[in-house]
């Protein structure tokens, strides 16, 4: 099988095509300015994007299936799919109106463009993947899927590159100290519930003295540095500046020391449709807490 994912362009420094591996090739499409934008600014694009992978498709005879994911490119496969006839298969990773039902009350709620595009990726795609039965009952009870229609295919773990490893080890590598540890991981912004962790870890610093906090992962556009300069104020009111470290993503390869080097590691989503926490229990060996906010919902 090959696979060809079409995305675009944000740079001027990035090829044309990458071949990631074998049989499988990255294609950069002109569509709008080419720069890192706001996902929710690159709607007004989508028509071209989509007609410039249809143009690509037409010298390519031997695909068979389109796949898209999240919203804005499930529209894309939707006019991909009309002119081609392929059939088009949809993975949404998050859903508006579920995040509407979670969201914390000072975050805006989804956009109601958003919300017609998600309702209408749905009547269209041929075959929608849920990754997990969470996401799959979201489906049907907001959106009114037909179940037959909805596949749940669980997010993997590449066990060579995640394997079970010693943890006072894993701390020596990271350079990080030998006392009980919470971890997070994730972009920071409300929908992660990085707040619900922090708080989480501020009810339990007292009684717990050498206990801290690791909240590992970057602000994720202008709502994410708000949640970012939030997170820090809350620590510094609550003096422990000198237990809560903000850490910057680390390439994918390392990350298997940070969950191995954490005691637990907490998962605090308000909604999260894409990663299930069954794909990684083996690794942490159980070490999981889904610490959630009043109302809220985690996929575990």
């Amino acid at each position: 099988m090959r696979v060809d994912v079409f995305t675009r362009r944000h740079s001027r420094e990035v090829p044309d095509t990458v071949t990631v591996e074998e049989r499988f090739t990255l294609h950069h499409v002109e569509a709008g300015p080419a720069r890192e934008m706001d996902p929710r600014r690159t709607h007004r694009f989508l028509g071209v994007f989509a007609d410039r992978v249809i143009d690509e498709l037409r010298h390519m005879p031997d695909v068979s299936l389109l796949h898209s994911h999240y919203w804005l490119s499930g529209w894309a496969g939707l006019r991909i799919k009309g002119s081609t006839g392929l059939p088009l298969v949809q993975s949404f990773h998050t859903l508006g109106r579920t995040k509407d039902r979670n969201r914390r009350s000072d975050t805006p709620p989804a956009a109601l463009l958003r919300l017609a595009t998600e309702e209408e990726v749905i009547g269209g795609a041929d075959r929608i993947i849920a990754s997990t039965e969470a996401e799959r009952e979201d489906l049907i009870a907001h959106y009114d899927s037909h179940p037959a229609s909805i596949c749940v295919a669980p997010p993997g773990v590449d066990h060579d590159l995640f394997p079970p490893g010693l943890r006072d080890m894993a701390r020596v590598r990271m350079g990080w100290p030998d006392v009980p540890t919470l971890l997070f991981v994730g972009r920071v912004q409300p929908t992660k519930g990085p707040d619900v962790a922090l708080e989480t870890f501020l009810q339990i610093k007292d009684e717990i003295s050498s206990a801290r906090l690791v909240v590992l992962g970057s602000a994720a556009g202008s709502e994410g540095v708000q949640e970012m300069e939030r997170l820090q104020a809350r620590v510094k009111e609550a003096d422990a500046i000198d237990r809560v470290t903000f850490a910057e993503p680390i390439p994918h390869r390392e990350m298997a020391d940070v969950y191995r080097a954490s005691d637990l590691v907490l998962v605090p989503s308000r909604s999260e449709s894409f990663v299930g926490v069954s794909t990684w229990t083996s690794f942490v060996s159980g070490r999981i807490a889904a610490a959630t906010a009043p109302e809220s919902r985690a996929s575990t």
